[in-house]
This record gives structure tokens, sequence and C-alpha cells, in this order.
């Protein structure tokens, strides 16, 4: 049962409507299994299998029929939606031109992120110039706990470096709406990210400037990448010049000079 509730724990995760349905399976069924027990043990009485599963179905289509529900027009959605019987709005991905943010004159923009598999955890960061160019990489990796607090490290990793390099004037690219809001003190972030988040605090204020942003996930595939690289050290440094070409390269759009255009999805 422990590996179970932990497989669901790793998979049952984001925030769409598959995921939110999951999540209330994952509650139902601890909720009837309970009731079961104490029904089988106070009142002498027992259900069928079939009978709480029923129960289960109904109370997860209730509580899913009061919320909106958007999707994007998959094959499995639709069949996820089919299998609850459930009615959702379907949308057709759109395809859109994804940048890398150029940072503002004068400042360097920093990558970051984190990563969470299975048993392993890590975090990275990428500092480029205004141009594109990759002025230093750091990677790390920490005992697996939340995605949140490796993505937070992620962003400590890129203050760390960029103080190590004495930039004063920075600019951060994060993925995650969480990192935001937890930087722009607009949610209190869970316990066990509180420390890391008063050393990023901590290290903000020594900063002449600074400024973070959200960005495309597929913009920032470089971040990604060294978060994904697992080193036994807590934190190394990566020499620019042994960075893969194929992360380092910028392709320059001279047309507005705000961004570069880093791939299309």
């Amino acid at each position: 049962m422990e590996q179970e509730v932990q497989w669901c724990m790793l998979n049952f995760t984001g925030d769409h409507s598959v995921s939110y349905i999951k999540k209330l399976t994952f509650n139902a069924f601890f909720y009837h299994m309970w009731a079961e027990r104490n029904r089988r043990v106070f009142r002498s009485e027992s259900r069928t299998p079939s009978q709480v599963l029923q129960g289960i179905r109904s109370d997860v289509r209730l509580r899913a029929s009061g919320f909106e529900k958007s999707l994007s027009d998959t094959d499995y959605n639709r069949q996820f939606m089919a299998r609850w019987g459930l009615d959702a709005c379907f949308s057709v991905p759109q395809l859109i031109n994804c940048y890398w943010k150029k940072p503002f004159s004068g400042f360097v923009m920093i990558n970051t992120d984190g990563s969470l598999n299975g048993d392993v955890a890590g975090f990275g960061a990428i500092i480029r110039d205004e141009e594109g160019n990759v002025l230093a990489a750091a990677t790390g990796s920490s005992p697996p706990k939340t995605i949140i607090l490796h993505e937070l490290q992620g962003l400590e990793t890129g203050l760390k470096l960029a103080h190590m390099h004495k930039f004063r004037n920075v600019q951060i690219g994060t993925d995650s709406m969480a990192v935001l809001s937890y930087v722009q003190r607009s949610i209190n972030p869970p316990w066990v990210a509180i420390t890391v988040l008063r050393n990023i605090r901590r290290m903000i204020q020594s900063f002449e400037s600074f400024h973070i942003c959200h960005i495309y996930r597929e913009t920032n595939e470089a971040a990604d990448h060294l978060a994904s690289l697992y080193p036994t050290s807590g934190f190394l440094e990566v020499i620019p010049s042994s960075f893969a070409e194929d992360l380092k390269k910028i392709i320059f759009d001279d047309k507005n000079g705000k961004a570069y255009p880093r791939c299309v999805y």
C-alpha cells in the first residue's frame, strides 16, 4: 500500500482538471475505505466492493461537476472525461513562438530550474548577457523533497553564482509560477522551503537591481538540462565552454530587439 500511495503522490501532480479529478479520487478512496471499516466494526454491516466503488465514483462526479473543466483536446483527455461521465470544454493547442527573454540593458539574465525524479533531485542555473552569451552556469543535487523546494534551490544557485561573478544587476527567468509568487510574497511557501526562501531574500537585498519574471518552459531548456544532471556535489559550477552547443545557441531577432527566438511550438 505504501508504494501505491507514493506512486499517486508523484503522478497526481499539476493544476489541470484531469489532475484535480485524480486527486479527488485519491481522497474519496481513503474516505470510503475508512467509512467501510467503521461500518463493519461498529455496525456489523458491509457493502460489496462494487457498492464501495460506486460510492467513490458518485462523490467524485458530484464534486467535479461544481467547477469548470477546460482541457486540451487530446484523445486521452476525451476518453478520461467520457469514462467519468463528465462534460468538459476542449480546446485545440495553439502554435506559439517561444522566445528566450532578453534582459534589461545593463542586466544579466539568470535562467533557473529544479528537478525531481523519483529518488533523485537537482537544480541548475545559467547566466547570459544581453547578447545571449553564456557567462556562467551551475548545477547541484540534494535529497529529494518537493519540486517547489528544488525550483527554489535553482533560484538560490543562480543568485549565488551571480554573487561569485560579481554581477550587480540581475534579472531572473523562471518557468515556475509558484517560485514567482513566493519571491513576490503573494503566497506563503511550504515549511520545507522557508529556509531556502529566506536565504534567497537575503541575497536579493545585496544586489543593486533585481527583477524576476515568468517565462515559457520551452525557453528554459538550458536550466532544465542543468537541473537534470544530478551531480554528487550540492553545488558545482560548469565551465561555459563545456556546455552543449545546442544549449548555448541563440538566434537573434533584430526586428524588435527585445527577445531572441529559442524554439517554436
